[in-house]
């Protein structure tokens, strides 16, 4: 049996289309894995947890600060230094830039993604 994370398809393009640097892209990674990887809403941690990322220490509360204040990540914080953190589902809130126009990555996305789609259910997905 393989073992994966399953990642919903807005979250993952919007990921992939927004300015983040090496440190969110891989807090956001740990989140989803401890989150949706484990089949819960979120992930519980504490601030040295994200030396599972490989991220500084000096950098680590600047990192998730900053995707908090962006609006990408909520939390609530629970006893001894823990918290529940977990990525807003509406990226729309999200108040980070995408590294083209949203339309035009629209257009692009689904051109990529037809390329790797069997000719079948591509005419099936275009005809939705």
């Amino acid at each position: 049996m393989s073992n994966y994370t399953k990642i919903e398809n807005k979250i993952l393009e919007r990921i992939i289309t927004s300015d983040f640097t090496r440190g969110q892209l891989k807090i956001l990674l740990l989140i989803e894995r401890l989150s949706s990887g484990c089949q819960k809403p979120g992930a519980i941690l504490r601030k040295g947890d994200l030396s599972l990322a490989g991220i500084e220490p000096d950098r680590r509360i600047t990192e998730l600060e900053r995707l908090s204040l962006l609006n990408v990540v909520k939390f609530m914080r629970l006893i001894r230094g823990r918290k529940v953190i977990w990525i807003n589902r509406n990226t729309d809130e999200w108040g980070i830039n995408q590294v083209k126009s949203e339309k035009r990555l629209k257009k692009e996305f689904l051109k990529l993604v037809a390329s790797n789609i069997p000719k079948l259910f591509l005419l099936k997905a275009l005809w939705k």
